[in-house]
């Protein structure tokens, strides 16, 4: 079969119908026997789930070791298949669900997890053996073990879902952080690039003060009212230690009004100081101690401060890169990398570095794993060295798949030739078998439970 993406989506499983008659044409022709005997009719479906099997291994592929563990379940799925004529509506059977929950709970794991990936391997044991036990005790019941199964997903899945958004949460901490470093680096510079000032207060601006500066826009915020006012003090700041032109009684005058108030504005906004009062003291004194020696008229010498250095992604702060998205990775999808390591990694996105560009990867555990350009990564998709990983009624979707059925409108296709069928096969409709009867009023009864299921979802869905 050729490997296609399918457009079936997973609501509508399972499907409305059954494949009985699609398996019977498909697959007892290849064999170049007519479907008129339960053997054959058998031998069908067997060849189909055999089709539907690779299908579901080559597209849903799980680690080696791990799909030959499942693979043990193929005996029993043989044998349903030709006993259980709910086996032939993909998504229908309990053993179909089993396999789409396994597929789905175990596409991120392999053997480098070690120890943490033990306990998937033990669920995943232990319900291959409870569904095998079907095969000598008709009772066994699949859902349950299918359920326990899916708790037992969830409630991984939510530990490592746990632990991927502290992992995304530092993240945005410190992309927040590098972003604030950069606008306070960028608003001390531009007021420094204006004045030549004496070392001392050189060294405040380049310390305490941008690192309040820092703090300020991480807890206010670039709008907020409190950077406004800092970044007028730092203004202030720098003219009240400049030499002057001006009329010397109106220099000193200002002055005066610049000292009064002036230790207060700092003290308040030295936010990097608030919990040392002896440094901020001190801090703010050597701007006193500027103010004193202008005031007593001596000269204070004054040199050119080297700025600060800007971080690498020096964004805005809250600010979304512009760079546009360089592939059609998205947040959740899971990926079967091949990295320079060796052995191919199972990893799944979990958050965009804006300003970076670049993908942040995790494993089945949450724990980070791989971080990597968005170009990179596109390159790496496009040569077939990064491969989506896909889940969702995967072994339902495969059977479905095996047998011609991987779009909306191939299912809109056989669902109007089943209602053909009941229609021909009602009384008066035609003479078909009784046989043919009872299966057409079996495709009629999915049709409607498929129909009302489509309205009830389309009410869903309307807003409001």
């Amino acid at each position: 079969m050729e490997a296609s993406p399918l457009m079936l989506s997973a609501r509508q499983f399972p499907l409305p119908v059954s494949l009985r008659r699609l398996v019977q044409q498909r697959f007892a022709e290849e064999s170049g026997q007519a479907p008129a005997d339960p053997a054959s009719e058998q031998a069908a479906v067997l060849r189909w789930l055999g089709a539907a099997w690779q299908w579901w291994e080559e597209q849903y592929p799980l680690e080696p070791t791990l799909a030959e563990e499942v693979r043990r379940l193929l005996p029993l799925a043989e044998a349903l298949a030709v006993a259980e004529p709910d086996f032939l509506v993909p998504g229908g059977h309990p053993l179909h669900q089993l396999l789409d929950t396994l597929q789905a709970a175990a596409i991120g794991w392999q053997p480098r997890l070690g120890r943490a990936g033990q306990g998937l391997e033990r669920q995943v044991h232990t319900a291959i053996n409870q569904a095998l036990a079907r095969l000598a005790q008709p009772d066994t019941d699949l859902a349950a073990i299918g359920a326990r199964l899916e708790a037992g997903a969830i409630k991984d899945g939510a530990r490592a879902q746990r632990m991927a958004q502290r992992l995304i949460e530092a993240e945005q901490g410190r992309q927040k952080k590098s972003a604030a470093a950069a606008m306070a680096a960028r608003m001390i510079n531009a007021a420094l690039a204006k004045f030549e000032v004496p070392e001392p207060i050189g060294e405040f601006l380049t310390g305490p003060w941008y690192e309040s500066a820092c703090l300020a826009l991480l807890k206010f915020g670039h709008d907020s009212v409190e950077w406004a006012d800092m970044t007028a003090t730092t203004e202030t700041l720098l003219d009240s230690v400049q030499a002057t032109d001006t009329d010397e009684s109106e220099r000193r005058q200002h002055l005066f009004r610049v000292v009064t108030r002036l230790p207060r504005e700092l003290k308040r906004a030295l936010l990097s100081l608030h919990h040392d009062n002896d440094a901020l003291d001190e801090a703010v004194a050597l701007v006193e101690f500027a103010h004193l020696c202008l005031l007593r008229r001596q000269p204070l010498e004054a040199v050119p401060v080297d700025p600060l250095p800007l971080p690498p992604d020096n964004g805005a702060v809250g600010g979304d890169s512009d760079r546009p998205d360089t592939d059609t990775a998205t947040v959740g999808q899971w990926y079967l990398v091949q990295t320079d390591a060796g052995e191919p990694l199972r990893a799944r996105i979990i958050f965009r570095l804006e300003r970076e560009n670049q993908w942040l990867f995790s494993n089945a555990l949450g724990i980070e794993v791989l971080r990597m350009d968005c170009g990179e990564f596109a390159r790496l998709v496009a040569e077939g060295k990064a491969v989506p990983l896909r889940r969702g009624v995967s072994f339902s979707r495969s059977l479905a798949a095996a047998a011609g059925v991987t779009s909306e409108s191939d299912l809109q296709a056989l669902v109007a030739a089943a209602g053909e069928a009941a229609t021909a096969s009602s009384p008066g409709g035609g003479t078909g078998s009784e046989g043919d009867e009872t299966e057409a009023q079996e495709q009629a009864r999915l049709r409607r439970e498929w129909d009302e299921a489509r309205r009830l979802q389309q009410e869903r869905e309307q807003p409001g």
